[in-house]
């Protein structure tokens, strides 16, 4: 199968009555880290962004925290549906299946499964990280540097 290039990929929109937070965590230099999120409507508009720094060195622990900041954005927001997006494969993986540890990375996965009971429905999915959108690595990198 042809590999679709990134300039060629439509956003899949959420659902009316959803927000779709698309996350990112990154980690350019040592000690310090980014988080991103940006939030979509079902027309695609954007509704809110936000960007945190963290002391933290590890990128899969990042990328799981950035989940769990789209959490606590959503839920200072008030939004009742959403939808989480990132392009961080084994965390979406952790947080859909059974996954028992003591780890840092372990401890973030939870604290995101107990979170998303706060909302009415909230769905986790992976993309691949070319189709992230609004390119949301810059945004972490102007943030974290």
């Amino acid at each position: 199968m042809a590999e679709r290039h990134p300039c060629c990929y439509i956003m899949v929109l959420p659902p009316q009555n959803y927000i779709k937070l698309n996350v990112d965590g990154h980690v350019p230099s040592v000690g310090w880290a980014g988080l991103g999120v940006v939030a979509r409507d079902h027309r695609g508009e954007l509704v809110a962004a936000a960007v945190k720094r963290i002391h933290l060195t590890q990128a899969e622990i990042a990328e799981a925290q950035a989940v769990r900041y789209a959490l606590q954005l959503a839920r200072r927001l008030e939004y009742s549906h959403i939808w989480i997006e990132s392009d961080a494969q084994e965390v979406v993986h952790a947080i859909k299946t059974k996954s028992n540890g003591v780890t840092p990375f372990h401890l973030v996965i939870e604290d995101v499964k107990s979170d998303s009971f706060n909302f009415n429905d909230c769905i986790f999915s992976h993309v691949r990280r070319v189709y992230n959108t609004v390119s949301l690595q810059h945004i972490c990198e102007a943030y974290s540097n």
